[in-house]
């Protein structure tokens, strides 16, 4: 007892910063020992070997024959039994997966110590210990078949979603997902949608849950998506591609419109768009500490457009970017695991109509995106029945945006004609918005036999703190209202000219949750999850006050029946309550410093602008209901799975 309360002690003093969701990086790898007869066999000594990396794990089975490897890294493992008496065991390709629990159970023999059996693992396609509906899309599969190379694109494979990237998931809206890069959320905070782009060859597998989620995860009434990516292993390894698209080698539309009949053929458009890509990756000490990295180079130039004024003009769009992820994982000890990771993806060059009515490329607005993400994860086997996780992450999406081209009048400042209605000589934005987050987690797993049933706790403490960073202003500060202008000479009839207010806007938020989960046996076919995830949201406007004070309760419950009585045939069931968060838009929306919202007024007089009025929104003296309540969902849900062989099984 004075131990747990010792570990908890350094748990909280641990969480210095702020975070978001549970790491999922690791699996657990179990099984039960018994002689020929079917008798339990205690003290076996285990051993699982990663085949990729070469390290080890050692556990010893105890009184019920039952062996355990908590928390360790996702891959394929050879499992070694030794016990004085018997034959030796092996079994190899036993596949760890994310959050999944790995049973490879075994039979030894009488036997001299030099006997081996050599068996072969299965894949764990059915797992009686997680019911979440969960949708793995692995290199191995994705590598084969034709799919556009984003981690969005994989998404639209997964049973129960709709569309990709921004997804609908069992009828959630498309804010309402929550999206993960090893287990570090960079969902865009203020509008809920994905928050940034990641290197195609750097994914090693997308993961989403889309019901019956456990407790550890919160703030998503949609899909949880969790992207993980690739580590380095024993083997120096590395590729390089080129690949080259062009709408001209495309098929063409040979349909008609079903209401006209009119051709729905396109024009085509010749363009090679080029991406280079290279990966490198391998051992920086064998069986003990490995790297991976990936650099993707890429052009992609779209068909021409016009503007909308008098004299249409053509103006293009090519896009640049230049996408880096780095990764170093170190088994430092046997029980002790560590990787951190960098990445970044830039792209610039988006040419955007904002206005929606920009009369020449002058008033057209470029916008250039990029993310950035340190992250890193540790991960510790304190003893055969506790294991700790920890990790931390900082992640900020950016856009800035500028004048695509310059204009004639007022360093770029826009006119607006009234005469048609049109934008002229400057862009609508000159600015930036910017979301970054500040997170941390950790997470202590219990394992205890109670009363003969074996039970998995596992308690965890989870923060995030977010901000709405957002300067948008007119170029030169001003906006031109005209009675007329001529696009060809740039003349204009001046009718007022509004000054306005330039100052970066900052909303800030916090979001702190504890879960504690209970994974147990009831019988020898009946395994039950119960859980229940408490969270705390606070949000602020931009000069601090108040906005959002939220708290929630969120109980879950689900089990598995274990039909055949081997594992591979289940029924499942779960009821559970699930909230989304509250977007920071809703604190932007009380900011006391809007974007070109206050101005000054000035009116033409025939000779000079003369000073008129001053329009001021900021400043408001209206405060949001502060009893603001999160947008929810209850779920029950009803399934049944089957394992056929070693490598397939079904579900519904």
């Amino acid at each position: 007892m004075n131990r747990l309360r010792g570990l908890l002690a350094v748990l909280l003093l641990s969480v210095a910063s702020l975070v978001s969701a549970q790491p999922a990086q690791n699996g657990t790898l179990t099984g039960t020992v018994k002689d020929g007869q079917g008798g339990l066999l205690p003290g076996v000594s285990v051993t699982a070997t990663s085949q990729e990396r070469g390290f080890t794990r050692e556990a010893v089975t105890d009184a019920q024959g039952r062996y355990r490897f908590p928390s360790i890294p996702i891959g394929s493992y050879k499992i070694s039994a030794k016990l004085s008496g018997f034959g030796g065991v092996t079994l190899s390709d036993n596949l760890v997966q994310t959050e999944n629990t790995t049973n490879v159970s075994f039979t030894m023999k009488v036997g001299g110590l030099t006997e081996a059996v050599e068996v072969v693992g299965e894949a764990p396609i059915v797992d009686m210990t997680n019911v979440s509906a969960n949708t793995r899309v692995r290199r191995e599969e994705f590598d084969k078949v034709p799919v556009g190379r984003s981690y969005q694109a994989l998404m639209g494979s997964i049973p129960g979603v709709v569309g990709t990237g921004n997804v609908n998931s069992s009828g959630a809206l498309t804010s309402n997902n929550l999206f993960l890069m090893d287990g570090i959320d960079t969902t865009d905070p203020t509008t809920g949608t994905f928050g940034g782009n990641l290197n195609f060859e750097a994914i090693e597998e997308v993961s989403a849950y889309t019901s019956a989620v456990s407790a550890e995860y919160g703030r998503a009434i949609g899909a949880v998506v969790n992207v993980i990516t690739k580590s380095g292993t024993n083997k120096f390894e590395g590729s390089a591609r080129y690949i080259a698209t062009n709408d001209n080698w495309d098929r063409q539309n040979k349909t008609k419109s079903e209401t006209t009949g009119a051709s729905l053929e396109r024009v085509k458009f010749d363009k090679v768009n080029p991406v280079w890509n290279a990966t490198f990756g391998g051992p920086i000490k064998k069986n003990r500490a490995w790297f991976f990295g990936t650099y993707e180079k890429q052009k992609n130039t779209t068909a021409q457009r016009q503007t909308v004024g008098p004299i249409p003009e053509n103006y293009q769009q090519t896009t640049a970017a230049a996408f880096v992820n780095g990764r170093v994982t170190a088994q430092i000890t046997p029980k002790n695991m560590v990787w951190v990771k960098y990445f970044q993806s830039p792209t610039d060059g988006f040419v955007i109509d904002y206005w929606g009515a920009a009369a020449e490329r002058s008033a057209l607005t470029s916008q250039n995106q990029t993310s950035k993400n340190w992250a890193g994860q540790w991960s510790s086997v304190l003893s055969s029945s506790l294991s700790l996780e920890a990790s931390f992450g900082t992640y900020a999406s950016r856009i800035d945006v500028i004048p695509f081209e310059a204009g004639r009048h007022s360093a770029n400042a826009p006119h607006q004609n009234l005469a048609d209605g049109k934008y002229y000589n400057g862009a609508t934005f000159d600015g930036y918005v910017e979301r970054p987050r500040k997170q941390a987690n950790i997470a202590v797993t219990n394992f205890r036999t109670l009363g003969g049933r074996s039970h998995s706790f596992k308690a965890g403490l989870d923060f995030q703190r977010i901000e709405s960073r957002s300067e948008f202003k007119y170029p030169n500060n001003q906006l031109f209202i005209d009675d007329s202008y001529n696009q060809a000479t740039g003349a204009f009839g001046p009718n007022s000219r509004r000054d306005f207010e330039a100052g970066p806007s900052i909303s800030k938020g916090n979001i702190g949750a504890f879960y504690l989960r209970d994974k147990f046996e009831v019988g020898k076919r009946i395994f039950l999850e119960a859980g229940i995830r408490l969270e705390k949201q606070k949000g602020e406007s931009d000069i601090g006050a108040s906005t959002v004070n939220s708290s929630i309760v969120s109980p879950r419950l689900s089990g598995s029946f274990d039909v055949s009585g081997d594992g591979k045939t289940l029924i499942q069931a779960s009821a559970g309550r699930f909230y989304t968060g509250i977007l920071q838009s809703f604190s932007d929306s009380f900011a006391a410093v809007p974007q070109q919202s206050n101005y000054k007024n000035y009116l033409w007089n025939g000779s000079a602008y003369v000073f008129s009025n001053e329009v001021r929104v900021g400043a408001s003296s209206f405060k949001p209901n502060l009893n603001l309540k999160n947008p929810r969902t209850d779920e029950l849900t009803l399934g049944f799975q089957r394992q056929f062989g070693r490598s397939m099984g079904a579900g519904v």
